[in-house]
């Protein structure tokens, strides 16, 4: 049976190559900017701000604590029903076991997963509500995102921070602060 692997990273065996624009030379981001690329963001987008919402309402009848132990319960469960199902559709082994040269820290990425949740759940159920609080937290990924792509943190090819990046966070910022201050409910 084959394995299938899946990789950014340029060094990585089996990465993604560069893809040729029509003048026949090749941009650095192409393979990364395709429609599918956009849809599948967006659609992540999407079920983390359901999950956010779901969550917190759990939260509201037990703890943030709770409500994010329960949802990486049922994280793991639909993962497994996910796996299983893809390898008896396509007939191919989907790699449950740890890879070598793998750094040790990739395995730990539920930790801000379980964070992600707990602190969500706390601040949907205050003030902020769920469009301040997936503002803030999309300004907050922008930010994190914009330092680990400068610094080549956890594996990512390095990309210098342009003027049009600080343009991107500061319209994100005030997007939330017009979300938080902008009048709604008067």
């Amino acid at each position: 049976m084959k394995s299938h692997s899946v990789s950014l990273d340029p060094k990585h065996p089996g990465a993604t190559s560069l893809v040729s624009n029509h003048s026949g030379v090749q941009h650095p981001n192409a393979d990364r900017l395709g429609p599918k690329n956009v849809v599948l963001a967006l659609t992540g987008g999407i079920t983390l701000a359901s999950m956010i919402a779901i969550n917190s309402y759990l939260a509201t009848y037990s703890s943030p604590l709770l409500a994010s132990w329960l949802a990486h319960g049922v994280g793991v469960v639909t993962s497994l029903i996910l796996v299983v199902g893809a390898n008896l559709w396509h007939r191919t082994r989907l790699g449950l076991t740890m890879v070598a040269g793998v750094p040790f820290w990739a395995y730990l990425g539920g930790i801000p997963g379980a964070l992600t949740v707990i602190l969500a759940a706390v601040t949907v159920n205050s003030p902020l509500g769920l469009s301040g609080t997936i503002a803030l937290i999309m300004a907050g990924q922008v930010l994190f995102g914009l330092f680990s792509d400068a610094l080549g943190w956890f594996g990512l090819p390095k990309r210098a921070i342009k003027r049009g990046d600080g343009a991107v966070l500061l319209l994100i910022a005030l997007g939330g602060v017009l979300i938080l201050f902008g009048g709604h409910g008067q």
